[in-house]
């Protein structure tokens, strides 16, 4: 090939370059429709394909319960998000990630690996009322830390006064420190054994304990009619099956993000219980779960004829997470009384008993 025919084509290669530079230029400075388009198509891939891959790792956990598969793909994700700013595009699905990574760490009790996450969610947002919120947890599990990890809660408690959220695992609610309404109506703990579950559910205006949902089969299919109402007489909870119907298995659903530990109280002979997610063996047959499980358990009852009376009952405790109690110890306790002052003596004297009852 001769020198100049080389030269030539390379001109004309460079021209074409040029000319088809100088065109998607005009086009983007007239905005014309292809440009507009394409421009759309690449914002939208860079901004949803990170929240549709921290939705397929979630959606991969729910299906396989793999710890190991679901910690590692949060990390990787919340790498590649690691240049994300405060406010950009990309925000809210790097908080979901740190969010999802802080809960996963506090299910499993890994300490440790929860406080290097708030010094990076924090290196992100140091205002973010989670990420703070997550450093004291995971301080004052750390027992060399506890002390600082409680006086962080109580820093906390005087630096947002009025806009606290209250978390544990996935519940969080807007309310101020002294609102103890609000968080017993969100963590839902039943205070079993002791006077003041009924007074707590009259005076701080909101469910104390949260029933699991009860769903009923029969020969393999779901009956969703005439579904009975829990009847609860402190730590026992009881249910009536439908007389008219042959039932051969009831789930209770533990959707409550609070330690739960059951039993079956007397059960028919013939009777078993199979946990089917989030619950592990406890003592005298009892089945336990962790505060920020959703569990399932399946019971599997003899033939209707032989199960007389129709009515199971359970003992059933739901305990206070872990936030809560830190809330009630004696480093807040003064933060918390200046801020009672200001509200009505019923909350006043509800705080009291939720104190008494829980220590």
């Amino acid at each position: 090939m001769k020198l100049s025919t080389l030269i030539n084509g390379s001109l004309t290669l460079l021209w074409l370059l040029a000319a088809g530079a100088a065109w998607v230029a005009f086009s983007w400075w007239q905005h014309a429709p292809w440009i507009d388009a394409l421009d759309t198509r690449l914002r939208e891939q860079a901004i949803y394909a990170p929240a549709e891959q921290l939705a397929a790792i979630k959606q991969d956990w729910e299906e396989n319960r793999d710890f190991i598969a679901y910690i590692t793909s949060l990390n990787e994700l919340a790498v590649e998000l690691e240049s994300v700013q405060k406010d950009d595009a990309l925000d809210s699905v790097k908080r979901d990630t740190l969010i999802s990574l802080s809960n996963a760490y506090l299910d499993e009790q890994i300490y440790p690996a929860l406080l290097e996450l708030s010094k990076a969610w924090l290196a992100f947002d140091a205002r973010d009322i989670n990420a703070l919120l997550a450093r004291a947890r995971a301080e004052a599990m750390i027992p060399e830390l506890r002390d600082r990890g409680l006086t962080h809660f109580e820093t906390l408690a005087n630096r947002f006064p009025e806009s606290w959220i209250i978390r544990d695992d996935f519940a969080s609610t807007r309310a101020s420190l002294g609102m103890l309404a609000e968080a017993f109506s969100l963590y839902e703990p039943v205070l079993p054994g002791t006077p003041q579950t009924s007074t707590l559910i009259q005076k701080i205006g909101g469910p104390v304990r949260q029933a699991p949902t009860v769903r009923l089969f029969s020969k393999g299919q779901e009956i969703t009619e005439g579904i009975p109402e829990w009847n609860v007489d402190g730590q026992r909870w009881m249910i009536t099956l439908p007389s008219r119907q042959v039932i051969d298995m009831l789930e209770l659903e533990f959707a409550n993000y609070a330690p739960v530990a059951v039993s079956l109280t007397d059960p028919p002979a013939g009777t078993t219980l199979n946990p089917v997610s989030g619950f592990t063996n406890g003592p005298d047959n009892s089945f336990r779960k962790q505060s920020s499980s959703y569990a399932r358990l399946q019971i599997s009852l003899p033939p209707a004829s032989s199960m007389l009376p129709r009515t199971l009952t359970f003992d059933l405790t739901i305990a206070p997470p872990q936030t809560l109690v830190s809330l009630l110890s004696p480093i807040a306790e003064t933060t918390i009384r200046e801020q009672l002052d200001a509200y009505p003596a019923s909350l006043q004297q509800a705080y009291e008993e939720a104190r008494h009852a829980i220590r």
